[in-house]
């Protein structure tokens, strides 16, 4: 008999493209859905459709009762308050740990961030997993803090967990973080915050999706974490300038110093203490550190091949946006 997954944090950008290549695979999966979401394309994938709140733990009981793997990826980057990185990214992991644990879940992954560890020490030296985890900003601490839960689980023998860090998400259909900077671009002089040079890892959406199916799937990663990214990272002046060929645009950046970067970062540190969070502060800040890293850990462990490159996964992206009527607008 086949083994049945549940997914959290669909209907959503990452977890929609998941489910859609979990149903082509003919895999068994239930989605965790808030009430009131849009569910078709779940549906159209073959999904089991079950409502449920991962801040309500008795939803959650119910929610994992026959399932055999969870792949835990519900959370909130852009909240309206800072509080709700700990509720959503922090105590709806406990929730779904603890659930699947009383349940008899064989497996747990957990999608954490890039975040959780931060920024490069040395620029010129990749994060690794066994690197320094100094994370500096609200929503980086709330999903530290659920990875440090999750190992809890594993070093209990309640569960079998594994973690993986994806990097910056993009892909068809994307955020409105990536609209919006497609927006500047489209106009020719977006904002480069530093000097351009540092370098970014990117994290194609079906290179992440492979990557967490891959991690689930294989007992070699029991009680591990894993990056997650493409084949190499990129300097940020070259991800803006692979952005407009596909825009079909040339662009003349504004270059915003690294000094304004920083007050940003530290204005959004400040702001947090309060409970408050302002996304354009939180952007501006992380946009201007190296943060890039090395997947060869995950590679070696479980076969992860990143094949789709910043250029074809660009490509891929513009098309859709374009497809979709969407540069139409901005």
């Amino acid at each position: 008999m086949s083994e049945k997954y549940l997914v959290t944090g669909a209907p959503g950008w990452l977890c929609n493209r998941l489910v859609k290549v979990m149903g082509q695979s003919e895999m068994k999966v239930r989605c965790l859905v808030l009430k009131g979401m849009k569910i078709e394309h779940l549906e159209e994938c073959g999904a089991e459709i079950f409502y449920g709140n991962v801040l309500n733990f008795d939803s959650l009981l119910e929610a994992t009762k026959g399932i055999d793997k969870v792949i835990h990826a519900v959370g909130v980057i852009h909240p309206k308050k800072a509080k709700d990185f700990y509720d959503l990214n922090t105590g709806g992991t406990k929730n779904m740990l603890e659930a699947s644990s009383q349940n008899g879940v064989k497996k747990f992954l957990f999608v954490s961030s890039n975040s959780a560890q931060g920024y490069n020490a040395d620029k010129d030296k990749p994060m690794t997993e066994e690197g320094l985890e100094r994370p500096y900003t609200d929503y980086g601490k709330s999903k530290w803090k659920a990875e440090q839960i999750v190992k809890e689980y594993q070093k209990s023998g309640k569960l079998q967990t594994v973690i993986v860090r994806p990097c910056w998400f993009y892909g068809p259909n994307p955020g409105q973080i990536f609209i919006e900077l497609a927006k500047y671009i489209k106009k020719g002089k977006p904002p480069i915050f530093g000097d351009g040079q540092n370098l970014r890892t990117m994290s194609y959406i079906d290179n992440t999706v492979d990557g967490i199916l891959k991690a689930i799937d294989s007992d070699k990663t029991n009680g591990q974490i894993y990056w997650l990214g493409d084949e190499k990272p990129y300097k940020l002046i070259d991800i803006y300038y692979e952005m407009a060929k596909n825009l079909g645009v040339e662009i003349k950046p504004t270059y915003i110093p690294w000094f304004l970067c920083w007050l940003a970062e530290k204005i959004d540190q400040f702001t947090g203490k309060f409970g408050q969070y302002h996304k354009h502060l939180h952007v501006m800040g992380e946009t201007g550190h190296y943060i890039w890293c090395d997947t060869a850990k995950a590679q070696q462990d479980f076969g992860y091949k990143p094949g789709i490159s910043l250029q074809e996964g660009m490509k891929r992206t513009i098309g859709s946006m374009q497809e979709a009527g969407i540069l139409d607008k901005i």
